[in-house]
């Protein structure tokens, strides 16, 4: 997943990772400018998003429960995390866990 807003240097500019990311886009996937591009921005743009069951558990698509006091299905949890740039290993995410 990636920080779209977090600040970034990519060729010589600075902007932010979802302008570098479009810039990106334009180019071949395995163009050596592709590699290099993802190499130089990987660290500070991407990272690991929040999973409540981990890796032993089944996710429940439609069970309902109560986020920031509203009614939502399991399954609507990842893009929900995913807008607000939940990091598994954050404590939201762990808190998260811990309730669900």
């Amino acid at each position: 997943y990636v920080r779209w807003e977090e600040g970034v240097e990519f060729e010589g500019v600075k902007s932010t990772c979802k302008e570098a990311t479009t810039m990106l886009k334009r180019e071949e996937e395995f163009s050596d400018q592709c590699k290099i591009g993802k190499q130089q921005m990987q660290e500070t743009c991407c990272y690991e998003l929040c999973d409540v069951c981990g890796e032993s558990l089944v996710l429940d698509w439609d069970a309902i429960v109560e986020y920031e006091g509203e009614p939502v299905a399991c399954g609507d949890l990842k893009p929900i995390f995913g807008r607000h740039e939940i990091e598994e290993g954050s404590n939201v995410c762990d808190a998260a866990k811990n309730t669900y």
